[in-house]
């Protein structure tokens, strides 16, 4: 444990270089931050925190850099349940008010807005469709020979297709099928649709036709086509920041997105955590000189997906942990919302 002076002092240490970017000097300090002490006494105070191992100094004659313990000292002495700035906490209220629900547009869409509000690289893990179940399929007639199928998966997923049946279909037709497969797929796991026998034997020609053409698109659709789970923007913040090469940026973005060792590591640390904040070389995915903020999503209590960012060591984390935090909740009840219609 720090006493309160040196507390105070790393703390302006780490907000004064989170905001220049450069070693911070005694002298600084003293004119920034009202410490009420004087330059000689704060220097003797960072050579104690830079014997403890909170702060380095990169050249003999320049002042200090925080280290990676002294950022996890930082974070974990930073206040709970902050909320973020209300000009961050609009944009996401106003976004998730006013979106569409198709699960991968709605993951790409989450991806851009963590990026712009943190102005970090930002990852999106979306649930895996085909370990839901199904919960609900809409057949919505568009006129003409063309019908909209809707499926809801139990992770309040949405999935639209439309599709040209290649002849008019009345509208008591669609609700007689849409019926039938209610009944006998509610709850069926989604990568188990192709495997379910249904009783046609009551149904005419037209019908028969209508459920074997609509089910072989759902499968076509949900199980069999692409199931991307990554989502990703903003590498170009990284560069931005001058800590990393356009070719080192794409190599941790791919590395992070492909690993899914590095995926389920992630989904139990949030399990475990409201938000999770690794700095640096605490994890073993070579991370140096990076810190991930991320935060799990859930339906009905159960975790469906992560979200985070991969900024800087130097991010801002009073405004960037709560920022990622609220998104989490958000898309939680934007996605449980959508369950229930």
């Amino acid at each position: 444990m720090l006493d309160e002076r040196k507390q105070k002092i790393l703390s302006a240490v780490i907000e004064e270089f989170i905001t220049t970017a450069e070693p911070v000097g005694s002298k600084r300090l003293v004119e920034r931050y009202g410490l009420r002490i004087s330059p000689a006494t704060v220097r003797n105070e960072l050579a104690g925190l830079e014997e403890m191992g909170f702060l380095s100094q990169p050249h003999t004659s320049a002042g200090r850099v925080p280290s990676e313990t002294g950022y996890r000292y930082y974070v974990n002495s930073l206040e709970k349940k902050k909320t973020p700035q209300v000009v961050e906490s609009t944009k996401i209220r106003q976004y998730y008010s006013d979106l569409n629900f198709e699960i991968g547009q709605l993951m790409k869409d989450t991806s851009y807005l963590l990026s712009e509000l943190t102005h970090c690289a930002s990852l999106v893990w979306a649930p895996d469709i085909n370990k839901e179940k199904i919960k609900h399929i809409d057949l919505v007639g568009l006129g003409g020979r063309a019908i909209m199928i809707v499926v809801i998966t139990s992770a309040g997923s949405l999935s639209k297709q439309v599709v040209d049946l290649g002849k008019r279909v009345e509208n008591d037709t669609l609700l007689e099928v849409e019926q039938l497969l209610n009944r006998t797929l509610t709850n069926v796991g989604v990568e188990h649709v192709g495997d379910i026998a249904f009783d046609t034997s009551d149904l005419d020609q037209e019908k028969r036709w209508l459920v074997a053409k609509i089910l072989f698109i759902i499968e076509e659709k949900l199980v069999a086509g692409p199931t991307q789970r990554v989502y990703h923007a903003g590498t170009e913040h990284l560069i931005e920041e001058n800590i990393i090469t356009i070719k080192r940026a794409h190599e941790v973005i791919d590395k992070l997105e492909r690993n899914y060792q590095f995926l389920e590591w992630l989904q139990a640390v949030t399990e475990e955590c409201n938000v999770m904040v690794s700095i640096g070389s605490e994890n073993e995915y070579n991370l140096d000189g990076f810190s991930l903020v991320a935060s799990g999503y859930e339906v009905e209590g159960e975790l469906v997906g992560v979200l985070g960012i991969l900024g800087p060591t130097r991010m801002d984390y009073i405004q960037v942990i709560p920022t990622v935090e609220y998104m989490a909740k958000n898309l939680s009840e934007v996605l449980a919302d959508s369950k229930g219609g």
